[in-house]
C-alpha cells in the first residue's frame, strides 16, 4: 500500500509540474506565436550574397531582417542603438564583416593594448555584461569570403544524409605538465556523461603501446595516449562533428608544450569536410588584432575549415576553460530531441562561470574573452530520438527506502518506434526501471518509472544524478543507434534547509545541471 501511495503521490506530483511547465495552448493562441527574429547586419555591398542564407534561414523558422550599416550607421555604439531599439529583440545578431567593416569594443586585460570584443553589442543596461541576444560574427573581407563561406554552411543545412564522422567528436588535451591530467580527466568526465551515453565516438586509439579507447570520441592526450599533431590533422581530415582544444595558443596556433602543433598555415590547406564547431579554450586564438587570426583560418577556409569557431580574444585560465567545456557539453547534448544551438551553449557556460565557478562580482571577464565567428544558430544534425521529460519536485524519503522517479517518454517522429530505456546512476546506487522497452505511435507519450533505493549512509547535503536513456534502432538505410538522455538529480537535504541546494561544485569540477530533481528530505 505504502509503494501505492507513494507512486500516486509522484505521479500527481509530476503531472501537476508538467503542466504548469508546459501549459495546454490553443491553436489560435499556437498560431500567433512569432518565430523568433535573427538579425543580420552587414555593409550594403555584402548583401545580394545573402539571399540564399536568408531563405534557409527562414525555412529553420526564424523571421529574418537584414539590415545594412548605411540603416544602422557604422560607429559601434550606432550599431548597438540599432540592435537595442528593435522589437521584438532578436534572438540571434549575426554581424558580417571583419572589424575593418564593423568595430570591436575594447576591453581592458592584463595584456597590452587592451584586447577587443563583440560583447557589449548585445548587453543594453549601464555597466551589464550578461548579454541579451545571441551575437556570432563573420570575419570576411569582401564578397568571396562571404561566398565561399556561405556555400559551404548552406551545404550543411540542406545536407540530406548523416554521415557518419557527425557522429565522432575530438578532444584535444594540454601536455602543459601542470594542468594536462585535470584536463584529461575533464575530457573523460564530458565523454562518459555527455558524448558517450548519445552514441558519439572516435578512431584514434593511441600510440607508442598506449591505448585509448574510442567510445565516445577521440582522446588525443599527449600526456595519456601519446597523441601528436599528425594525429590532429588526420582527425581533422577525416570530419568530425566538434573538435575541441583546451591548452596553450597564439593567434595563430595552438601550441602544446613544444609547440606550434597546429598553425595558421595548415589550416588553410585542410580540405575535409568543414567541422560544424570547434571549440578553442586557448589563449588569444581569436585575437582581433591579428590579420589572420586562428578563427579566421578556420572560417575563411573555402571548402574545408570550420562553420563555428568558438574562441578567446584575449589569455585564458586553464580551471574556468575546463568548466566551460563541462557545461558547454552538459547543455549541448543533453537531449537531441530539443536541439541546443552553439549561441546558445556558450551563453549558458558562461552563465554558468558567473553565477556557480567565480564568486562575485562574477566571470565578466569570461563573457569578455570568448567571441563566437559562425552562425550562432547552429545546431548539429543528428537523428531525432525519444523526447524525455521529468520535472522538478520534493518528496520526503526514509533512509534506506526507495524513491520512485516518473519519466515521460514521446515519439516526436512520424513513425512508430520502439525505444529500449537503460538507467544509471551516477553513485551507482542501486536503480532498476519497471519497463525496458516502449513502442510508441507518431505523437504518442507514456510515463514509465525508475525505482533508486537510497543508502542509509547517504550523507545529507550529497547528490546523485540518474541518467535515462533512450535508445533506437533506425531500420533502413542502416542500424543506426539514436539515443537521447535525461538527467533527474538526487539531492539530500536537512529539514531545518527551507530550500535545495542548487550550486553545488565537487572540487572544482562543475556541477552537472539536471534537467529535473528530486529532493530527498532526511
Amino acid at each position: 500500500m505504502r509503494r501505492f501511495l507513494q507512486r500516486l503521490i509522484l505521479a500527481l506530483l509530476w503531472l501537476a509540474g508538467m503542466l504548469t511547465a508546459f501549459p495546454a495552448q490553443s491553436s489560435s493562441v499556437a498560431a500567433q506565436s512569432v518565430a523568433p527574429l535573427y538579425l543580420i547586419i552587414t555593409p550594403d555591398a555584402f548583401a545580394s550574397a545573402l539571399t540564399d542564407f536568408i531563405t534557409v534561414q527562414q525555412e529553420r523558422g526564424f523571421q529574418v531582417q537584414l539590415a545594412l550599416l548605411s540603416q544602422t550607421g557604422t560607429e559601434k555604439e550606432q550599431i548597438k542603438n540599432y540592435i537595442q531599439r528593435l522589437f521584438p529583440r532578436p534572438k540571434y545578431v549575426l554581424l558580417v564583416g571583419d572589424n575593418e567593416f564593423i568595430p570591436t569594443w575594447p576591453f581592458t586585460t592584463f595584456a597590452i593594448p587592451p584586447a577587443s570584443t563583440d560583447l557589449y553589442y548585445t548587453t543594453f543596461t549601464d555597466n551589464s555584461y550578461r548579454p541579451k541576444t545571441i551575437l556570432g560574427r563573420l570575419p570576411v573581407h569582401n564578397t568571396t569570403d562571404l561566398t565561399d563561406y556561405m556555400s559551404k554552411l548552406i551545404a550543411y543545412y540542406h545536407m540530406a544524409a548523416i554521415p557518419s564522422w557527425q557522429q565522432q567528436i575530438s578532444f584535444i588535451a594540454t601536455d602543459h605538465p601542470t594542468f594536462a591530467m585535470d584536463t584529461e580527466d575533464d575530457f573523460n568526465y564530458i565523454i562518459a556523461t555527455d558524448t558517450t551515453p548519445t552514441g558519439y565516438s572516435g578512431t584514434f586509439t593511441g600510440r607508442d603501446g598506449a591505448i585509448a579507447p574510442t567510445t565516445g570520441g577521440d582522446r588525443l592526450f599527449p600526456l595519456t595516449y601519446n597523441a601528436n599533431s599528425d594525429d590532429v590533422v588526420s582527425i581533422i581530415g577525416e570530419g568530425r562533428a566538434a573538435v575541441v582544444y583546451l591548452g596553450s595558443g597564439s593567434p595563430t596556433s595552438w601550441d602544446w608544450n613544444a609547440g606550434p602543433f597546429l598553425s595558421v598555415n595548415q589550416v588553410r590547406t585542410f580540405s575535409g569536410p568543414p567541422i560544424p564547431l570547434v571549440l578553442a579554450l586557448a589563449h588569444k586564438t581569436a585575437d582581433f588584432a591579428t590579420a589572420e587570426s586562428m578563427a579566421d583560418a578556420w572560417i575563411l577556409n573555402a571548402q574545408s575549415g570550420a562553420l563555428v569557431y568558438i574562441g578567446a580574444s584575449a589569455d585564458t585560465q586553464n580551471n574556468s576553460a575546463r568548466a566551460l567545456a563541462n557545461e558547454f557539453f552538459n547543455t549541448e547534448f543533453y537531449d537531441f530531441s530539443t536541439p541546443r544551438s552553439v549561441g546558445e551553449a556558450l551563453q549558458a557556460s558562461l552563465l554558468y562561470l558567473d553565477k556557480i565557478f567565480y564568486t562575485p562580482p562574477g566571470g565578466k571577464a569570461e563573457y569578455e574573452r570568448y567571441q563566437l565567428f559562425g552562425d550562432p544558430s547552429l545546431t548539429f544534425r543528428l537523428p531525432q530520438g525519444a523526447r524525455l521529460r521529468s520535472h522538478k519536485f520534493y518528496l520526503p524519503v526514509d533512509w534506506g527506502s526507495q524513491v520512485i522517479i516518473p519519466f515521460s517518454v514521446e515519439n516526436p517522429g512520424e513513425t512508430a518506434e520502439t525505444f529500449e530505456l537503460t538507467i544509471h546512476s551516477f553513485a551507482l546506487n542501486p536503480v532498476a526501471l519497471d519497463v525496458y522497452s516502449v513502442e510508441l505511435a507518431p505523437g504518442a507519450a507514456t510515463v514509465v518509472y525508475a525505482t533508486v533505493q537510497m543508502s542509509t549512509d547517504y550523507p545529507v547535503g550529497a547528490s546523485d544524478n540518474i541518467t535515462l536513456t533512450a535508445t533506437q534502432h533506425e531500420p533502413l538505410p542502416a542500424d543506426e543507434l539514436i539515443k537521447t538522455k535525461i538527467t533527474v538529480s538526487l539531492q539530500t537535504f536537512d529539514p531545518a534547509i527551507p530550500l535545495p541546494l542548487v550550486k553545488r561544485s565537487n572540487f572544482g569540477k562543475p556541477y552537472l545541471r539536471p534537467d529535473a530533481a528530486v529532493g530527498i528530505i532526511q
